[in-house]
């Protein structure tokens, strides 16, 4: 051989981009040597899979870990814990909910230190773009954030406002120069106000803010974007669609020439909006969930590739934020960190039968592609060994005592569970077992705007 071997995994079904094998995988210096079939050839330390499948673990490119300044709603120790449970090897967090923003590179270094100090994952930013802060951008880029983001609505949080059109003209200007990935919450604003003025209630219910945020919120939006995208290029992102018709539009863009990409997230796959007027404060998001026809459709959008990739949007807060009389002031959020992976295998895979292979690449490797992590997102020799063991079981329900996060009302906790995660390796080290966590060495995933760029620093 020549390669000194620091690990085998063997026993294990192993899902690669050519297929299924069952064999052992060979990891040095962090990273996948060789994949053999049968036994092959071990190094001194071994792994025993016992049968269970070995996947590229997770990239969730849309968390809201909320730290510093709201890390009592979430922070990178706990987020990043509950992360790894669920077979997530690399978050990318939100600009907001921290405290600042992350709109300047003095907030960016901030809260670097803070991953540094506290998230077991390996971790990577996006920049914000609010008003008024466009002489930014270029440092942060340089710095080292993987894209950007901006609301064309209210954000929910004061400080991280949504943005004049003209703001995003200028974006969009930046991405084509620089090549940065520019995300949008593409719901509309005038349209919201709109639809607010329609419903005349100064206490929302749960039914007028479906009303508020009806499907045509979304869909101007993304039409907008789609028209200036056309014309001043850049490369652009629709972040947690919960629409076909945005899947769709987004495809025809792509059509047209246009660089632009769409992903969705869990809950718009699983719950409807039966299941919000049942549980309302629980499942409160924004977009919000919509009919189950609408689901199904979404589905059919995954199945025949035109989703991108999947994302938690994982955006938690304490208890008694998702408590109100007016439903306007209850937070919109979902924790969905440690869930995503095993609700997607088990309903995606187990229940629906679409391709093991397909559901995985929409964690992992079409996540890495989009944001150029390179050396990420796969089981191949010479990628970095961020890996995740998942064994199958007879139907189970989410426990509240296995969720690891902050705060517990994760609205997936009743569903019945096929695929459950049980190791996360980063790097080819031990990260995470049956409840159990080792602190391995994290890294920090840099955009490419940064001198020197590596996707792993």
């Amino acid at each position: 051989m020549n390669h000194r071997i620091d690990l085998s995994i063997v026993n294990a079904r192993i899902v690669t981009p050519n297929g299924i094998c069952e064999g052992s995988i060979n990891l040095a210096d962090g990273r996948i040597v060789t994949i053999a079939k049968g036994p092959g050839e071990t190094g001194n330390a071994i792994f025993d899979a016992q049968g269970a499948w070995i996947m590229p673990a997770m990239i969730d490119a849309h968390v809201h870990f909320n730290d510093p300044g709201r890390d009592d709603w979430e922070g990178f120790y706990r987020g990043s814990r509950a992360a790894l449970a669920g077979g997530v090897a690399t978050i990318v967090d939100m600009p907001l909910n921290s405290v600042p923003p992350t709109v300047n590179v003095s907030a960016l270094m901030l809260k670097r230190i803070r991953a540094s100090e506290d998230c077991s994952t390996h971790f990577g930013f996006w920049g914000g773009i609010i008003n008024d802060c466009e002489q930014d951008w270029d440092q942060l880029w340089k710095h080292g954030v993987l894209g950007f983001k901006l609301f064309l609505a209210a954000s929910g949080a004061p400080e991280f406002p949504c943005v004049a059109e003209s703001v995003v003209k200028k974006a969009l200007r930046f991405s084509a120069q620089s090549g940065a990935l520019l995300l949008v919450h593409a719901e509309d604003h005038d349209t919201l106000r709109h639809n607010q003025g329609q419903i005349g209630e100064r206490s929302w219910t749960p039914s007028a803010y479906l009303k508020i945020h009806d499907p045509s919120s979304e869909t101007v939006a993304v039409d907008r974007l789609l028209y200036w995208a056309s014309r001043l290029g850049g490369h652009l992102h629709i972040v947690h669609a919960s629409l076909p018709d945005t899947v769709y539009r987004v495809n025809q863009g792509k059509n047209q020439g246009i660089d632009v990409s769409v992903e969705t997230c869990p809950h718009y796959l699983i719950f409807d909006e039966r299941d919000f007027m049942a549980r309302d404060s629980l499942l409160k998001c924004s977009p919000p969930l919509r009919s189950r026809q609408t689901v199904e459709k979404m589905w059919t959008c995954l199945d025949e590739g035109l989703i991108d990739y999947i994302a938690s949007d994982h955006s938690p807060s304490p208890e008694a934020m998702k408590k109100s009389a007016d439903f306007s002031k209850i937070w919109g959020g979902i924790s969905g960190v440690q869930s995503s992976m095993e609700i997607m295998l088990t309903e995606g895979w187990k229940r629906r039968h679409i391709a093991l292979q397909k559901i995985v690449q929409m964690l992992s490797l079409r996540v890495a592609q989009r944001l150029h992590l390179s050396g990420r997102g796969s089981i191949a020799p010479g990628y970095w060994a961020d890996l995740v063991m998942v064994r199958e079981q007879l139907p189970q329900i989410f426990l509240p005592d296995e969720i690891y996060d902050t705060h517990r009302h994760n609205p997936y906790q009743d569903f019945p569970l096929q695929m459950r995660v049980a190791a996360t390796w980063l790097n080819g080290q031990l990260a995470y077992s049956q409840g159990a966590w080792f602190r391995p060495a994290s890294s920090w995933v840099a955009g490419r705007g940064r001198p020197g760029y590596s996707a792993h620093v």
